[in-house]
């Protein structure tokens, strides 16, 4: 008999790596019973594996469905991330916007995440920027909302799998530093002990008691930040009963002590009438207090009075300047406030693509955010499987991070044995998927396919200005990976890199002139990509040098056939054009420098063969 209540304890065997099949048998009575809930959770535990050590598209894909015909918005965008993936159904990206759309609707802020991108670039819908500001800004409005109740901002993970896999074993040493915090006597480093305990980072978890002792140790000495944290923490309920009127009195100490931090969060206090009587006008000078500092949390209270006339008169202009004053500096709710202002047009004409931009940084720092630090916890722990899951999951939601770590490990083909997929016989994209009949069937992915799927979230992360990933794309159009070879197409994209200063993408572009391989022909033009990729990178002098020596014979060579003047005498004479001339295709210094380079390595061969001897 399916008991709610017994129900209730799934979560617990799953999110405790306990009894799977104890906690397999509740949900499947709950599910039995109609607990949409429970058919959506065993959904998720065949897509990522958790029943027989491998994904089961298929399966996940029946309970999806089923969940799906109940309304729930979690297995709705489940199927819009398998119709847009080709996880267990054909590609369909009709179908994939369709059920976003029906998880949007039932209250998907991953859902908002997907159609904002899909409507901004248009991705399988046509391009709205309206449609696009408004799925993210109801995102960014949640993300806002949290950062206000928690008083924590989110913090991101940022690791680009391709420079953490190129320089392997390169570790921080965050334990030795937060180890230096607690251990010194010094208040600063109390005060720095006490904020890894408050807000969690360097290998510590959270721990309010900790950090209260660190607090309250470095403020009996005078430390105002100190004072600052403990009022933050009476005023939140962290560690302690939430008591406004303490948090009063340690944040006017140190705001006293010209704190910045305690001078505005007094001010919020005096402006909600928290734990002491509401007064804008005492708000008012604090904010202005801090503000003039330069501190970002205060000028976008103070944008706020002059945006809605608190004690103030209505100033657009210039709360549209003190909120970009503040989101100068990352602050989350002005970055908010402004994209509102050039939606709306207050302040000055109304942008959309602006508001959009600026709608999208806000969204993708909400809570949501940790996909891509779950995704590289399971990277580091050696399941490539999920983790894959996990950034295209980012990837689809429009994090450019997720895309340029999916494509990553497309290419090097990493988590890319994919379970099951649903078939009948061997069907292609663009076969209809019936999900009342259909059969599993074992699904190693092609190689072709493999590609595709690299070559797609490559071209997502070159839409978001991703300098390696435009250098990429040129690779997979040069070579034809996951495309069509198309030259043309190539040039583009190392154009496109080379403006964020790559030199692989100028020696690229050097080689394509010098060839004219997808770009005009053209010697001199190459000679100086060469020299910018050595300008941008020294340590590429061996290829740089072997590029120029080749360069320089590839002239003499079109010179000896016709194909071009020489543009230089021999006597040192004036020439008859302004091109430099074969004396000018060769860096000599970088000449002397590769033939000491081949000699030195000449030198250590014929060494170590002596020794072997």
């Amino acid at each position: 008999m399916y008991d709610p209540d017994e129900y209730e304890q799934e979560s617990v065997f799953l999110n405790s790596n306990a009894d799977f099949a104890r906690a397999r048998s509740l949900l499947e009575e709950a599910a039995a019973a109609g607990n949409d809930d429970a058919m959506q959770i065993i959904g998720e535990m065949y897509e990522f594996g958790e029943q027989g050590g491998v994904s089961n598209f298929g399966e996940a894909l029946q309970w999806y469905l089923k969940a799906a015909a109940h309304g729930n918005p979690h297995a709705q965008f489940a199927l819009g991330f398998m119709y847009s993936t080709g996880k267990g159904v054909p590609i369909d990206e009709g179908l994939a916007v369709l059920y976003f759309s029906f998880a949007s609707n039932g209250g998907s802020l991953e859902a908002n995440l997907a159609l904002g991108f899909r409507f901004m670039q248009g991705h399988g819908v046509p391009k709205d920027c309206a449609r696009a500001a408004l799925s993210y800004e109801l995102v960014a409005a949640a993300a806002v909302e949290d950062l206000e109740a928690s008083g924590f901002a989110t913090h991101p993970d940022n690791t680009r799998l391709n420079d953490e896999y190129e320089a392997a074993g390169a570790h921080g040493t965050d334990e030795d530093i937060a180890q230096y915090f607690q251990y010194t006597g010094d208040t600063n480093a109390l005060v720095q002990a006490g904020t890894l305990h408050l807000h969690g980072g360097m290998g510590l978890d959270r721990d309010y008691d900790q950090a209260l002792d660190y607090f309250r140790r470095a403020a009996e000495q005078g430390n105002p930040a100190a004072m600052s944290n403990l009022g933050f923490m009476y005023q939140n309920g962290y560690g302690v009963d939430r008591d406004n009127i303490t948090a009063v009195e340690y944040f006017r100490k140190a705001a006293e002590k010209g704190n910045l931090h305690a001078q505005t969060s007094l001010g919020v206090l005096y402006l909600q009438g928290w734990g002491v009587e509401q007064s804008y006008a005492e708000a008012h000078k604090l904010f202005k207090l801090a503000a003039d500092k330069g501190y970002a949390d205060a000028q976008m209270h103070l944008g706020q009075m002059f945006y809605y006339a608190w004690h103030v008169k209505k100033d657009y202009s210039k709360a549209f300047a003190l909120f970009s004053v503040a989101a100068s500096q990352g602050n989350i709710p002005a970055i908010f406030k402004l994209a509102q202002m050039q939606r709306l047009g207050h302040g000055g004409p109304a942008n959309c693509l602006a508001a959009v931009s600026l709608f999208k940084r806000v969204a993708e720092r909400g809570d949501w955010i940790d996909i891509l630090a779950d995704a590289h916890d399971l990277f580091d722990d050696g399941d490539q499987d999920s983790a894959l899951l996990f950034y295209e999951r980012a990837a689809i939601m429009g994090y450019e991070l997720g895309q340029s770590n999916a494509a990553f490990m497309y290419t090097r083909r990493m988590g890319t044995t994919l379970g099951t997929r649903v078939a009948s016989g061997n069907f292609d994209e663009s076969e209809e998927a019936d999900s009342s009949n259909l059969q599993l069937a074992r699904w190693i992915p092609s190689e072709e396919f493999l590609d595709m799927q690299a070559f797609r979230y490559y071209s997502l992360a070159a839409e978001q200005s991703n300098a390696e990933a435009y250098l990429k794309l040129g690779d997979c159009h040069y070579y034809g990976k996951g495309t069509e070879i198309d030259l043309n197409r190539a040039g583009e994209s190392y154009t496109h890199a080379q403006l964020f200063h790559s030199a692989q993408a100028m020696f690229n572009l050097g080689y394509m002139h010098q060839y004219g391989k997808g770009k005009p022909k053209d010697l001199f033009l190459a000679k100086r990509y060469y020299d910018m990729a050595l300008s941008s990178n020294p340590e590429a002098y061996l290829p740089v040098g072997l590029a120029l020596i080749g360069l320089a014979g590839h002239f003499a060579y079109d010179y000896l056939r016709g194909e071009i003047d020489f543009p230089f005498s021999w006597s040192g004479g004036e020439t008859s054009s302004t091109e430099p001339g074969l004396t000018d295709m060769v860096e000599w210094d970088t000449v002397v420098i590769l033939v000491l380079t081949l000699a030195l390595a000449v030198a250590v061969a014929i060494r170590q063969r002596a020794l072997m001897r």
